[in-house]
């Protein structure tokens, strides 16, 4: 595997690769994408609406009869059970 970096435009959903990468065109590769126009109140928007919704559902199960390490088979069983009343 191997690394290559460059800067190049989204145009019509399409990224041009530079002449000298030619022998990846037909070929399955990896993108990753690093959008500079992000400015930083919108990083720290998207960290505060995180810890909020955080802060606002942990413990969701503390005063609750259901068991905190319970899985997503047995809650779905739980729920199979008291939907068709077996």
């Amino acid at each position: 595997m191997q690394e290559i970096q460059f800067e190049a435009t989204v145009k019509d959903g399409y990224i041009k690769i530079p002449e000298r990468y030619s022998s990846l065109n037909n070929k399955k590769v990896v993108v990753d994408i690093l959008d500079k126009d992000i400015t930083i109140e919108e990083k720290e928007d998207r960290v505060k609406k995180v810890k909020e919704y955080l802060r606002k559902y942990s413990g969701i199960l503390k005063n609750t009869k259901i068991p905190p390490d319970i899985t997503i088979k047995e809650i779905r069983e739980m729920r199979i059970k008291e939907k068709h009343g077996l």
